[in-house]
């Protein structure tokens, strides 16, 4: 019997037709939650989700949905679902924690990703998840968000599909399901809407004392005060996923592809860079000075860093796919490089190792006039020395250095270089200086 492989630790909760128990792996010595949900007494309406539930799961893999790893129908009538266990909890227990506290709008916006990178997957196979809510939205140990709870997500049989049953949690419904008329992807993206704007105030974004009174709130449109404390680009795409016509509302994959998000990943993705090259050297110093750590120990960090890794690995990704995309949609007349479009975020997928350019090696030379004839050959080595630089310097620095070449005194101006760049002044500020000027002045 499957669960005698388990040994159960304590109870988690309980739903409305099942119960959710903590258990760990005799054999792997993992903890999962293992959902016990009572088929027997469920009505057809409560089976067919329960079962629908185990059917998507085992058919999902994404780094921000919740892992699915077994399921099976006991002799007891139960029928039993295994998944990964989220250590750190819901987030709206999470955002309860902050006890009015304001998160930064980096923490908030790195969510707001990871859980619109999993609806997005989720639609890109024709499903709604129709109950996205902070209490489903988990967290691993390292501030990893997984999306769970799909027992009432519904597999449409094609994009223009339309659902109609009136189900969700009231707080994050959308407008269109308490006027009971059809919905479809851009239902979820208003309760994604409703998700971040919590985030953002620790606030139900719609909030009443009773049904009648919320429901009236949300199909009158009105919008509850926008946060204040973080950027107008947030408070915008907040404000366009809580449009009362669902064809106001952004779809998913629209909103990864805006420059406020871009960016946002790509500071995410130089810091996690940053992160991984300190801890390798804390794991270098570490390991030489102490052999006596468990082996469990050593799966869970193995276990967190690749956890880590898938998804620097999908949001770099995201980056590249939409620079590609967006490359491809641009006709003009006169195509401007690749490298000028979409830089900055060229600039994390080289600090990634992503670019091909890296292995290759720039002889800081003049330009040979012949060679002015050739676009193709001025870009590729702009390209080179663009990669030389970020590589040396990373994209906050170079953003700095540049603005610091702009001083007009120039005393003052290599002062300032000297005190910013360290001892990277030495090997960068004249690839630096020739990276703008050919930026600037080179017409491609």
């Amino acid at each position: 019997m499957p669960l005698a492989a388990y040994c159960f630790l304590r109870a988690v909760g309980k739903g409305s037709y099942g119960e959710v128990s903590l258990a760990r792996h005799r054999q792997d010595r993992k903890q999962y939650v293992i959902k016990k949900l009572n088929l027997r007494s469920a009505s057809s309406r409560e089976r067919r989700a329960a079962e629908q539930e185990a059917q998507l799961l085992s058919q999902l893999k994404h780094p921000n949905i919740v892992t699915y790893r077994e399921s099976w129908q006991g002799d007891d009538g139960h029928l039993y679902i295994v998944m990964g266990f989220c250590e750190g909890g819901d987030l709206y227990h999470k955002l309860k924690e902050q006890k009015g506290k304001l998160l930064p709008e980096n923490q908030v916006v790195e969510w707001f990703v990871q859980i619109a990178m999993a609806l997005q997957y989720l639609h890109e196979k024709h499903i709604l998840h129709r109950d996205l809510k902070t209490q489903n939205i988990f967290l691993t140990r390292t501030n990893i968000i997984k999306v769970g709870d799909l027992g009432i997500a519904r597999v449409l049989e094609n994009q223009y599909d339309m659902a109609s049953t009136l189900i969700g949690t009231p707080y994050y419904m959308s407008p269109e399901l308490f006027s009971n008329k059809p919905y479809n992807y851009k239902s979820d993206v208003w309760a994604l809407g409703c998700c971040v704007y919590e985030m953002a105030t620790l606030k139900h974004a719609f909030n009443a004392k009773d049904m009648n009174s919320l429901a009236y709130r949300i199909i009158e449109g009105k919008l509850p005060p926008m946060p204040k404390d973080y950027s107008p680009q947030l408070v915008e795409i907040i404000q366009t996923m809580l449009s009362k016509k669902p064809e106001e509302r952004p779809s998913v994959k629209s909103i990864l592809r805006q420059p406020y998000i871009k960016q946002q990943i790509s500071l995410f993705l130089e810091a996690t860079k940053t992160e991984a090259h300190c801890l390798s050297d804390d794991e270098l110093s570490s390991s030489t000075s102490s052999t006596d750590k468990s082996d469990g120990d050593s799966k869970e960090r193995k276990s967190n860093a690749n956890e880590m890794n898938d998804l620097v690995q999908l949001m770099t990704w995201t980056l590249k796919m939409d620079s590609k995309e967006n490359s491809e949609c641009c006709v003009t007349s006169t195509p401007a490089p690749e490298f000028k479009l979409h830089r900055k975020y060229r600039d994390t997928l080289i600090l990634h190792g992503k670019s091909p350019d890296e292995s290759e090696e720039l002889k800081m030379e003049e330009i040979p006039s012949d060679m002015l004839l050739i676009p193709y050959k001025i870009r590729r080595m702009v390209e080179i020395l663009r990669s030389d630089v970020v590589q040396g310097l990373g994209v906050k620095l170079l953003e700095k250095v540049y603005r610091i070449m702009e001083e007009d005194d120039e005393v003052k101006r290599e002062v300032n270089l000297r005190e910013h760049m360290g001892d990277k002044y030495g090997s960068y500020s004249a690839k630096a200086r020739h990276l703008k000027f050919l930026e600037e002045n080179v017409k491609l």
